[in-house]
């Protein structure tokens, strides 16, 4: 009894922690990637996507039904899964609603999350003259990433087979959002269009605008497949040669991307199609600052964090042996 009631917490556990990372993956600004890495299950998840493989085909093919559960890490596999797309045609809308009208409320609760995610990074990482060296060219690198506005593109399925390719890359990797890697590419509105219709029209399949949801989300998630497919095999190499490098890495990614979640930004236009978000003093915010309700938000993020830990819940020791 004891041991069912242990299987079914940890069930839990996983469902909602995917729940998570699956709301905040549709956000642009802040990567499902860094709420793994934060929940402490960021490792496991790079781990157990390498396992996916031919070889765990065949077992799957020849009946092994055991070895291939076992193969793939699925008492990992199957909860996370499930509360990533609970999370993503579930709370997508309601966290959407809920960004178009307390913007500042959210950034100030997600900066809260990700400063805090920083500490627990920098702790555990020896900052030596190459590794800073390499915390500061990425945090360049990813400030400069995150300060480009978003453009119109093409909705082409060779396209959406490559914007889920390149898409899934920075939702893998922590700090670097990969719904605004997908809004600067252009095909942000489509995929909520589409996922929203898929959740609208569900099972209804001779509807053409079930039909046609599928058939746009099967394309992006085929290119998801390839890229989460040959990027998790990289991340895994280069966690395990040069760990202390891939976590300062990681830690500059976080600090540059600061910039795209301060909770007052000002929309702008460009010439064409762009826009851009300026960053200003709640005094200089073009609505209400909320600006005692915003701090208490981004404490409120920390200390549930803080809380979070001290439960066991996330885990700020690296599984990776420093170098």
């Amino acid at each position: 009894m004891h041991s069912s009631l242990k299987v079914f917490k940890h069930f839990f556990i996983l469902f909602f922690k995917g729940i998570f990372v699956g709301a905040v993956d549709v956000l642009p600004g802040i990567s499902g990637g860094t709420i793994a890495l934060a929940l402490g299950i960021y490792h496991e998840l790079i781990y157990t996507i390498n396992r996916l493989s031919l070889n765990s085909l065949r077992l799957l093919f020849k009946g092994r039904f055991s070895k291939f559960w076992v193969h793939i890490n699925c008492n990992f596999l199957i909860p996370f899964v499930l509360g990533v797309l609970v999370g993503i045609f579930t709370l997508a809308r309601t966290i959407e609603w809920l960004f178009s009208h307390y913007t500042v409320f959210l950034w100030s609760f997600f900066m809260g999350l990700l400063i805090i995610s920083i500490y627990y990074l920098l702790r555990d990482i020896k900052l030596k003259r190459k590794v800073l060296i390499q915390l500061i060219i990425a945090a360049a690198f990813s400030f400069g990433i995150s300060c480009l506005g978003s453009v119109d593109g093409n909705t082409h399925y060779l396209y959406i087979f490559f914007c889920g390719s390149v898409g899934i890359i920075a939702m893998i990797l922590p700090g670097i959002s990969g719904a605004l890697i997908l809004i600067i590419l252009g095909v942000y509105p489509t995929l909520i269009e589409q996922v929203n219709r898929f959740s609208l029209y569900f099972l209804q399949f001779n509807n053409p605008e079930f039909i046609g949801s599928i058939f746009t989300l099967s394309i992006f998630v085929a290119g998801v497949l390839v890229g989460i497919k040959t990027f998790a095999r990289l991340l895994d190499y280069l966690f395990r040669r040069y760990a202390s490098s891939c976590y300062a890495i990681l830690v500059g990614i976080m600090i540059g991307v600061l910039y795209r979640i301060w909770p007052w930004q000002n929309d702008s236009s460009m010439s064409g199609n762009n826009t851009i978000s300026q960053l200003v003093w709640p005094g200089q915010y073009q609505d209400d600052p909320n600006l005692i309700a915003a701090i208490l938000l981004f404490l409120f993020g920390i200390i549930i964090m803080v809380i979070l830990e001290k439960l066991g819940f996330i885990s700020s020791k690296q599984s990776y042996g420093q170098q």
